[in-house]
């Protein structure tokens, strides 16, 4: 490299992250230089054997290892493809996907590069080179998007920008770099579709004949008009395989099928609250326009984890060419009908085309509708529809934030993550008695069927604003499971809850649902009995009331939060600190293990 060439390439890494973001056509460099190409000096890239061939303008690859080169075409992965007419639809793209880099500056070193050459007929023809550097922005999805405040877009590079006609034989001379200290090829795919990132082109195509796009193995993908990006209506979302458990997927592609991993509700990031409610019915081989797709129906599942689904559900659908399936959007809005254009041989790349079909009857209300804060978060799913279940739901995401400012001034600890709430509202499932009240369950969340509130007598549920309630029981437990990681006591766990859920009154705040002491007769192991007394005769023999219970827990946090195992006997010894007086006898008498 002579010192003209090297000022240049010093020159481009400083200012790279600054000029991000943008796909550049360098049409008139000389591809043979190593100022042009980066790719080696002395290049033939336009004449060496390719890599892979494509005789049909369908060109299917996920170049997955980081170690591709060719002899004549340094660090390159060359393709070869047959453009017969018309030209593919929607276009041809070089997508970034490898790990999305985690900085601003890695960001901006950080590009997809593509040569490209007409072949039809000799003296081969160069096109030109097309440049997609990475742009470092905001977070635009932070609700359900657990990442940093910034995320990495690297456009995909569209093929047909440079200019291709139908009918003819092109060669393209690839690479997925960062540039730091050095140049590290990266993994790319190069497909009929664009490979979705969180921040860039979703999909490519349109309302009418449907959007397409390419899904990489062990991965999934979301479809939601609601994400600030894609900005277009019905374009899909990739997540990454340990990302999907926190925000949840559509679809789900591993192992070579469509796969519903599960339907069971575990977090209110994302409507769905799990990794993947959407479900798969299978077609055949119809056009992606030319079938419809049945209604969503309810199935009756076992509490707290009720499931909505298909009649023809089928958990693992395996993807040919060709094949065609209904999905169940994870937020159970709508339906899109799909189909596989392309797959290749190892199953590790697929690409898919969607339409949407129809709505469903039912309303979710989330993440999307402003019910997530730093402090609090709320999803709810209703068949019903209308301006009440939506105002029920602030309601009941003002009052977590009430819960949380609550217990949290008694146990003077900060939840380190928003208090969660998901609202199961179909008809009271399991059945609630008529009259009374609606609390639901918890463990890193709160559960309900239903709101939480009063059922006045005749209904099922909680049907009006003004009966809808709170309460410090089911929330406690939240705290519980986050401060103290490892396996607790169930009498503990229970035990402080109705402490907590009993004595704290809120200043007095006429919306909560007060707990109260369990009863307990020798014997009895049920843990909210057995918690209840030892906290009732702590109170009353040592005057160790809701501020003392919250001084144990404290400790108990302080000294065992980490412990795989929390014990009985770790939490007596700090119980007789606390209280001055030795516990082992009333451990004894209600069962307790205390030594």
């Amino acid at each position: 490299m002579n010192r003209s060439t090297l000022w240049t390439s010093l020159l481009l890494f400083v200012l790279a992250p600054l000029l991000g973001g943008c796909v550049d056509s360098v049409p008139d460099e000389d591809p043979r230089s190593l100022e042009a190409s980066a790719l080696g000096t002395g290049e033939q890239c336009d004449t060496i054997p390719a890599n892979s061939t494509f005789v049909w303008g369908d060109p299917h690859v996920y170049v997955s290892s980081t170690t591709y080169t060719n002899a004549g075409c340094t660090d390159s992965y060359i393709v070869v493809v047959n453009y017969k007419d018309p030209a593919p639809l929607p276009g041809t793209y070089m997508s970034w996907a490898d790990v999305e880099p985690s900085n601003a500056l890695t960001c901006g070193s950080s590009r997809l590069r593509m040569l490209v050459w007409d072949t039809t007929t000799s003296p081969y023809v160069y096109k030109g080179t097309l440049l997609s550097t990475g742009e470092w922005v905001a977070n635009p999805d932070p609700a359900h998007d657990s990442a940093p405040s910034g995320v990495c877009r690297i456009q995909p590079i569209k093929a047909e920008d440079i200019g291709l006609v139908p009918g003819r034989r092109y060669r393209f001379a690839m690479r997925a770099e960062t540039q730091l200290f050095s140049t590290l090829r990266k993994r790319f795919a190069f497909a009929n579709a664009p490979l979705p990132g969180r921040a860039g082109l979703g999909a490519a195509g349109d309302f009418a004949s449907g959007w397409y796009m390419a899904i990489l193995a062990s991965s999934g993908a979301d479809m939601s008009a609601s994400y600030p990006w894609p900005t277009v209506l019905n374009q899909y979302r990739l997540t990454t395989m340990n990302a999907r458990v926190d925000r949840g997927g559509d679809i789900v592609f591993q192992d070579g099928i469509f796969l519903n991993l599960t339907r069971s509700f575990t977090r209110p990031d994302h409507p769905n609250f799990g990794m993947s409610n959407a479900d798969i019915v299978d077609h055949d081989g119809a056009s992606l326009n030319g079938f419809s797709c049945p209604q969503l129906e309810m199935t009756s599942t076992e509490w707290p984890a009720p499931s909505y689904s298909y009649s023809k559900l089928i958990k693992g659908a395996a993807i040919g060419t060709g094949f065609t399936y209904c999905a169940l959007r994870a937020d159970n809005r709508s339906i899109d009908r799909l189909k596989v254009i392309r797959r290749d041989t190892e199953t590790q790349l697929v690409v898919v085309g969607f339409a949407f079909d129809r709505l469903t009857a039912r309303t979710t209300y989330g993440c999307t509708d402003g019910f997530c804060d730093s402090e609090a978060r709320l999803a709810g799913q209703f068949l019903r529809t209308g301006a009440l279940h939506a105002q029920m739901s602030a309601t009941s995401f003002d009052l977590l934030h009430h819960a949380r400012s609550c217990i949290e001034q008694n146990l003077q600890r900060s939840l380190p993550v928003p208090l969660s709430m998901e609202l199961h509202g179909e008809d009271g499932n399991p059945p609630l008695a008529t009259g009374g009240a609606n609390v639901g369950a918890a463990s890193n969340r709160i559960i309900v069927a239903g709101f939480q509130g009063i059922i006045q007598p005749g209904n099922s549920q909680v049907e009006a604003d003004e009966d809808v309630r709170f309460d410090l029981h089911e929330a406690m437990h939240v705290y519980n499971r986050h401060f103290l990681v490892g396996t607790l006591p169930g009498w503990f766990n229970e035990g402080m809850a109705i402490q907590i859920g009993t004595r704290l009154t809120c200043g007095g705040d006429p919306r909560l649902m007060p707990d109260g002491w369990r009863s307990w007769s020798p014997g009895a192991t049920d843990p909210h009995g057995v918690g209840s007394q030892l906290f009732w005769r702590l109170e009353q023999q040592y005057g160790c009331d809701v501020d003392c219970a919250a001084d144990i827990w404290r400790t108990l946090v302080d000294q065992h939060g980490a412990d795989p195992e929390i014990t009985s006997p770790e939490i007596r010894v700090i119980m007789e600190a606390r209280v001055g007086a030795k516990l082992s006898a009333i451990f004894m008498d209600l069962g307790i293990p205390y030594n």
